[in-house]
């Protein structure tokens, strides 16, 4: 991302998320749209043409999708019986959780880029949205902020059971990176919370799909790293004090969203799903 500009992918994110004939059966985030100024539309729609038919421009869309619809359905049960739940978004982007949320036990830190946030509150600003319970938007450069303290320093208290998730961010974090996001997320977690994240498989080069994906990312200014095995990550979890609970593969989102829905769209063949609870 360039400096002082929102990401461009979090922009075409919330773009894919907006309601369509096909995305409604498996996520419906009707506030997208309007995060989105008409710029904003007429640019997305120019850098997507010649994509949206077939290879990586048609099987991306799910992707946004059914993570929201994944995640937000594990806050849900996460929250069902609790008196107050933290729900942490690392790489918060365009997320509009917060002002769809009618839940006021739900407090949310909203965790990314000062840039990408600066112009995201100018637009719920000047939209005049307003939300059921507390919402932080928690400013954090990742190459020079420590993640642990500034959630700290937020407001965030570790005697509450908190939710993260990490969605869309580990594509372009180098393993070593993803994995001193999650110590850090790790040193404040207390009993009773979960993590959640998507990630590409290593090897993902080798597809077709996700290479043309990978290259459009690029030519966008957002490269992304290689993937990773599930052996490692699973790894991790269990160094930094997490139990695995979730793993979904392309195969099983398919079956999750998909096996009964009519639309098109399938599961990206190199994401994945994962999940850990404490």
């Amino acid at each position: 991302m360039k400096d002082s500009t929102a990401s461009i992918t979090a922009k075409i994110c919330a773009y894919t998320r907006a309601p369509s004939n096909d995305s409604k059966a498996v996520f419906n985030d009707y506030l997208a749209p309007a995060l989105l100024t008409s710029h904003d539309h007429r640019d997305i729609e120019r850098i997507l043409k010649g994509r949206a038919q077939g290879g990586a421009g048609a099987a991306f869309a799910s992707v946004p999708l059914t993570r929201s619809a994944w995640a937000e359905g594990h806050l849900t049960c996460f929250a069902a019986g609790r008196e107050r739940v933290q729900y942490v978004i690392l790489g918060a982007g365009l997320d509009t959780f917060a002002w769809r949320n009618r839940d006021p036990r739900i407090r949310v830190f909203e965790v990314d880029h000062p840039d990408t946030q600066r112009e995201k509150r100018s637009r719920i600003a000047s939209l005049s949205w307003q939300s059921a319970s507390a919402v932080t938007f928690t400013g954090v450069d990742f190459n020079r902020d420590s993640l642990a303290s500034r959630l700290l320093e937020s407001g965030f208290d570790p005697r509450y059971p908190s939710f993260f998730t990490i969605l869309g961010v580990a594509y372009y974090l180098p393993f070593e990176a993803f994995s001193r996001t999650v110590s850090e997320i790790s040193k404040i977690a207390g009993a009773h919370s979960r993590l959640l994240f998507d990630f590409q498989i290593a090897g993902y080069e080798r597809m077709r799909t996700a290479r043309e994906l990978s290259d459009f990312t690029a030519e966008l200014g957002e490269e992304m790293a290689r993937g990773y095995t599930v052996s490692e990550v699973e790894a991790l979890l269990f160094e930094q004090g997490w139990s695995f609970s979730e793993h979904l593969t392309p195969s099983a989102i398919d079956e999750r969203y998909f096996r009964h829905s009519s639309a098109a769209m399938r599961a990206f063949d190199s994401v994945h799903f994962m999940a850990a609870s404490r």
